[in-house]
């Protein structure tokens, strides 16, 4: 997979995508391949997380691995 990073236009090449949320202190992070790329604050739930990254970050290539995105969250 390839993402790009909007603002900087740093291109990401990675294998795994990963989203956690820190439900304590409502920080979310985004890890490509174990390293992180993204990190914001006030995300309490895996749709405002997605939505900030989206508007940070796009894929150039390759899909998303939905599955991954939804084990790290209870919906």
């Amino acid at each position: 997979m390839i993402i790009e990073d909007l603002e900087s236009h740093i291109i990401y090449e990675c294998d795994d995508i990963e989203y956690l949320i820190d439900d304590d202190v409502a920080i979310g992070e985004v890890y490509l391949d174990g390293k992180l790329v993204f990190q914001t604050d006030d995300v309490y739930d895996n749709i405002s997380l997605r939505t900030e990254f989206d508007k940070k970050f796009t894929i150039i290539e390759g899909e998303e691995n939905e599955d991954l995105f939804a084990e790290n969250y209870d919906y």
